[in-house]
């Protein structure tokens, strides 16, 4: 379970190429972060963005599969 104190240790994670660290984040934007979302992309600040990627499951139905830190 992804705490409120975790997003350091989480980001410099993720940073470093961690894919696991990089979904973990986007738990922890989503509960936690929800100021950081501008539509399409978290903040992770120092020019660095997370996006959710969705997979379609159904016609015009999509899931959450992952994020992507760029």
């Amino acid at each position: 379970m992804t705490g409120y104190y975790d997003y350091n240790e989480l980001r410099t994670r993720a940073i470093n190429g961690d894919q696991y660290a990089v979904n973990e984040l986007g738990v922890w934007f989503d509960i936690f972060g929800k100021i950081y979302w501008n539509g399409q992309y978290y903040d992770v600040h120092d020019g660095y963005r997370l996006y959710p990627i969705y997979e379609e499951v159904y016609v015009d139905q999509y899931e959450l599969k992952g994020y992507e830190l760029r």
